[in-house]
């Protein structure tokens, strides 16, 4: 098919133009009169363009806004706006539609002057609501993200902050300092007018300002507050945390005379606890009406909880410094106590040892004589028999008596350890004892009490050899360990069961275990059924001396 002539074709109208674009577009001269609107302004706006526009009144039920949310004027419309010589370019509006929809609007005007019509203004316009939203999305999803970021800050900083608290109570600061740092934390975090903790005095009635910030020169470490009828009071009552948002409506309690005077409209406040009762709390305080929020209750909480352990763990150290104090004062008395009896006992033994010395032995001399000269004059071969037999049973007792006197007094100590031990061993010989092995590494001998000490403890180690070891070789062996004497006594005989080794046979072995640890030293056994015994002990020369 050929197209016609252009000569022969219909002339195209505007109509024919504007209607197939996707953008509204309204002429209208300058009384108002529309000149032409194509469709898309229609279904864009909801509404059919009226005739003549002279005023909103004449115009369906708009509200136009810009781009804040502020309304529009008429004489600020684009088409109002250019007739006044100001140009219109890419302006957003939003205008909410007749049927209650908003739209969002990207606008362009101009003026036209043709001789014809005379001055016109073109506007065109675009619905780029979608877009707009969009946008607005983004930036109510970018405000959020930085409002969150914002708080994800703040929470870090104020996790940091407990954390280095946490970490100074750990290394033992005193608690004022502690106090103080807390103090500065939550100043430094919550910005707030006043600061301050309170510790709850003994007699459970007032508080102390033991720290703050903000107050008055002076109050912190003197001011006073009651616990009666007070916040304070009822925080320490109920051991709950609390938010006050305005005193002046607070019906439960009455401000103190120390908020009062300084104004304080608004506070936050947690209880820092104790062993058995509360410490006293942490608080902040503003002159201005605020809202606290739930994570500043967490902060707050963290804070005097820190607290709470730190001088928990304070008055547990100072107890126990109380405590080892009392049984290094109760082991000072014991050793004083050991060291007078040992004394005692030994000057008893002296005196016995002597007694026997100077009247027993004497006696049974002089007895021994007289047997022997009436034994001489007496005739009957019978009673001079049984005269002469009594001879060796008094020479026997003598004998005994001497062993006695060798237990009771040890002067050959002076001598050292070693030979005096020696010496009692052969001096108090039974006929069957296993052979005794000293090996002394000392290079000095100990203070004359430690090595009386060492002396009677190793007797009791011999003894029980003696008595239950059946041992063949016994070894003493010395030396210096740890600014004491170390002693080692060794057996070879049958041995036995360590647990048991407290039943009656071995009362000699706790007595020696008990007497070395009360003067500080260290004492062990180890033995096994057919393998032997060793006995160990320690004791530091500085008892002794």
């Amino acid at each position: 098919m050929i197209d016609p002539p252009l000569s022969e074709r219909p002339l195209l109208t505007l109509e024919d133009v504007l209607d197939p674009l996707l953008c509204a577009v309204v002429v209208r001269d300058s009384s108002g009169r529309l000149v032409i609107a194509n469709k898309a302004y229609e279904e864009i706006l909801g509404f059919r363009p009226p005739e003549v526009v002279r005023s909103s009144d004449e115009l369906p039920s708009l509200k136009v806004t810009d781009v804040e949310g502020n309304p529009l004027r008429p004489t600020d419309w684009p088409a109002a706006t250019v007739l006044a010589g100001r140009p219109v370019s890419d302006l957003t509006l939003s205008l909410t539609r007749p049927d209650g929809r908003k739209v969002w609007l990207r606008m362009d005007a101009a003026r036209i002057e043709k001789p014809q019509f005379g001055t016109l203004t073109v506007s065109t316009f675009i619905d780029v609501t979608h877009r707009q939203e969009a946008e607005q999305t983004a930036r109510i999803a970018s405000a959020r993200a930085t409002q969150l970021l914002t708080v994800l800050q703040r929470l870090h900083q104020q996790q940091a902050g407990i954390a280095e608290l946490g970490r100074l109570a750990l290394v033992g600061m005193a608690p004022p300092e502690l106090m103080d740092h807390a103090v500065a934390l939550v100043d430094s975090t919550l910005k707030p007018d006043y600061v301050r903790i309170l510790e709850l005095l003994p007699d459970g009635n007032n508080l102390l300002l033991r720290a703050g910030t903000g107050w008055r020169p002076g109050l912190v470490g003197t001011a006073i507050v009651s616990a009666e009828n007070t916040q304070a009071g009822y925080l320490i009552e109920t051991n709950e945390d609390m938010v006050i948002e305005d005193f002046r409506t607070e019906e439960r309690f009455v401000r103190s005379q120390l908020l009062r005077e300084h104004r304080v409209r608004s506070g936050i406040r947690a209880v820092i606890r104790g062993k058995n009762t509360p410490f006293g709390d942490l608080a902040a305080y503003t002159k201005q009406i605020r809202h606290f929020t739930e994570e500043d209750i967490i902060f707050m909480r963290a804070v005097a909880n820190t607290l709470a352990d730190a001088f928990i763990g304070h008055q547990a150290d100072r107890e126990q410094e109380q405590t080892l104090r009392s049984l290094e004062e109760v082991n000072e008395a014991r050793q004083r106590l050991l060291h007078r009896l040992s004394n005692i006992v030994e000057e008893e033994r002296k005196r016995i040892a002597n007694d026997i010395h100077d009247s027993s032995l004497q006696v049974l001399a002089g007895l021994s004589m007289r047997l022997q000269l009436v034994a001489e004059k007496v005739d009957d071969p019978d009673q001079k028999k049984s005269l002469s037999e009594m001879s060796p049973a008094l020479a026997e007792a003598g004998h005994r008596l001497r062993r006695l006197i060798f237990d009771l007094r040890p002067d050959t100590l002076e001598l050292g350890l070693g030979p005096a031990l020696r010496f009692y061993f052969e001096q108090t010989s039974t006929g069957v004892d296993p052979e005794l092995v000293i090996d002394s590494r000392l290079s000095e001998e100990p203070p004359t009490e430690t090595r009386l000490m060492v002396y009677r403890a190793c007797q009791e180690a011999l003894n029980n050899v003696r008595k239950h070891a059946r041992a063949s070789r016994v070894t003493i062996s010395f030396d210096h360990v740890e600014d004491g004497i170390r002693v080692l006594i060794h057996d070879d005989g049958v041995g036995f069961d360590v647990p048991t080794g407290s039943q009656p046979g071995h009362i000699g072995l706790v007595a020696m275990r008990e007497r070395i640890q009360i003067a500080g030293g260290r004492f062990s056994i180890s033995s096994m059924p057919g393998k032997g015994t060793t006995v160990q002990f320690w004791v530091p020369l500085r008892q002794a001396k």
